[in-house]
């Protein structure tokens, strides 16, 4: 079963498996999401993916974005970490995410300095 992130505020959550990727785009008559396993034009692409606790939950590009990007920038995977999602209290098509790992995800180095690498020498290098 699938639950808008809109809808979760305050969630706290860990990916665990890519299920699907579907299509989206608002429906200004009706006021609400339509969604379409085939693209469309206008429409966008949402990921559906599985939940370590069992749930499911669907991202848009640019929220999948915000979790690889803050997953990369501490040297993790995007499965290895736990998000939690913040919005602006707005709803429908003015509502927007924030996306952040948890706290406790955080790297004990300072801000700013690099993760540390694992050495390589020339001869493990294959070409």
């Amino acid at each position: 079963m699938a639950f808008p992130l809109r809808a979760k505020d305050g969630l706290a959550f860990s990916l665990k498996a890519f299920v699907q990727k579907s299509y989206q785009k608002y429906d200004e008559a009706n006021e609400k999401f339509v969604k379409s396993p085939t693209w469309s034009e206008g429409m966008s692409p949402v990921y559906l993916f599985g939940l370590k606790d069992g749930q499911q939950i669907e991202l848009s590009r640019a929220t999948l974005s915000q979790c690889l990007v803050s997953a990369f920038d501490y040297g993790k995977g995007l499965l290895e970490c736990n998000f939690v999602v913040k919005t602006n209290g707005k709803a429908g098509k003015e509502v927007r995410y924030f996306i952040n790992q948890t706290k406790a995800e955080y790297p004990q180095n300072p801000a700013g300095q690099p993760v540390p690498q694992s050495e390589v020498s020339e001869e493990q290098v294959p070409f």
